[in-house]
């Protein structure tokens, strides 16, 4: 006579596979959420695609300078010293927008292409968009400055960029401090492009100087009922940006990036876009004070560090102390602010001011004053913190004379 099997066993094993069943689909589902808010929000990027040019110092690190025999640190010198000429220079339009350009992507990660193609002696450039709003017109521009250790190359970029545009040289006038100048013109390259009166074209005005640095203007839509208007705009542009170029050109590229971090402990963010604008005593004799955002403009700074967080440096503590008074208010025509900056906790800094930005995306920003330093620094709902603020750099701060 035969005997059934015991069946509890079996049942305890369903179970137990049941459960395993259960668990694994509950990690698979979690993970595949992960995956998708990383997706969506870019956290996994950085894992899945880190920097293929990662900058110096990572987010959170303290800044020691870099020495400029590093290629990609004097690349990003040089760029930085043709945005400050310029900007400081090249006052009209009154409405631009100065990038720096590199020898590589600062932002290209592994596995991806990268979207910088340069000849091969290419050392820095910026790259401009400019808008002429008081102009009835509303004339803009694009405009590349591009500085090459091989001098054919300057020239070289030049008549390949306006080839491909297939524009024209149509005169050859001459400006001070550039070797050549030429005027193009060609089809208009902005669409859509509809002026009032007379047919829409492209004009450009290019030159190199100091026979490595090549400069072109463009219009993408100019208008022949205009006659010599646009061509006289070009040119008195082109006039400024070769004194931008020569201002330079007659520097020599600094020896070492950040140099001031050697003696004044700044945070970095991790990025290449990081910077130091020396206001006082400034070797090319530049006035690089109107470059800094009210209320520093005027107040005696002598170094701006541009980093995780930015940090003002003054020559003492009453000076920092002085410009806190100095804050926007509500009245101010360029109003910024939903309340006048009004002292707060003071956390770790000696005294600190905030104000809540006018529209929710701008968060509240603080001005926190250690020693002789004033930190600007912003924070909003979608921050690391939500509603605090990081005292990392105020802390680094502390005791530094």
């Amino acid at each position: 006579m035969s005997v059934a099997p015991d069946r509890p066993p079996r049942r305890r094993t369903l179970r137990r596979n049941l459960i395993v069943l259960a668990a694994g689909l509950a990690v698979l589902v979690l993970g595949l959420t992960a995956l998708g808010v990383g997706s969506v929000t870019g956290a996994l990027d950085g894992a899945l695609h880190p920097p293929l040019n990662p900058a110096p110092w990572d987010d959170g690190d303290r800044i020691r300078p870099v020495r400029s025999s590093d290629a990609k640190v004097r690349s990003v010198l040089r760029a930085q010293q043709y945005e400050t000429a310029w900007r400081t220079l090249v006052t009209t339009p009154d409405q631009q927008q100065v990038q720096r350009e590199y020898t590589f992507d600062p932002d290209q990660r592994r596995g991806k292409p990268s979207s910088v193609h340069r000849l091969p002696s290419y050392l820095a450039g910026i790259s401009v968009y400019a808008n002429d709003y008081s102009a009835a017109t509303g004339d803009s521009y694009e405009i590349d400055v591009a500085e090459y250790e091989d001098p054919d190359e300057a020239a070289a970029m030049l008549r390949g960029y306006h080839a491909r545009r297939s524009m024209r040289q149509v005169s050859a006038p001459a400006i001070e401090g550039a070797d050549t100048v030429s005027v193009r013109r060609g089809r208009s390259l902005s669409l859509p492009c509809r002026p009032e009166q007379g047919r829409p074209i492209a004009l450009a005005v290019d030159a190199v100087v100091d026979g490595t640095v090549a400069v072109s203007i463009l219009d993408g839509c100019a208008s022949t009922a205009d006659g010599s208007e646009p061509t006289d705009a070009l040119l008195a542009l082109a006039e400024q940006a070769v004194q931008a170029i020569d201002t330079v050109r007659a520097q020599p590229v600094p020896a070492r990036w950040m140099p001031g971090t050697a003696r004044v402990p700044i945070v970095s963010s991790g990025s290449w876009h990081q910077s130091q604008l020396q206001v006082a005593d400034r070797p090319d004799g530049l006035d690089v004070d109107p470059l800094l955002d009210e209320p520093f403009a005027g107040s005696g700074v002598d170094t701006v560090y541009y980093a995780r967080n930015t940090v003002y440096a003054y020559p003492s503590p009453a000076a920092a102390h002085a410009v806190l008074g100095r804050l926007p208010g509500l009245t101010d025509d360029d109003r910024r602010y939903r309340e006048s900056p009004h002292p707060v906790d003071r956390g770790e800094s000696d005294e600190r001011l905030c104000a809540e930005g006018l529209h929710w995306q701008q968060g509240t920003t603080c001005w926190s004053r250690v020693g002789r330093f004033v930190v600007v620094q912003a924070y909003g709902e979608n921050s690391a913190v939500a509603g605090s603020l990081d005292e990392s750099q105020v802390r680094a701060l502390h005791g530094v004379r």
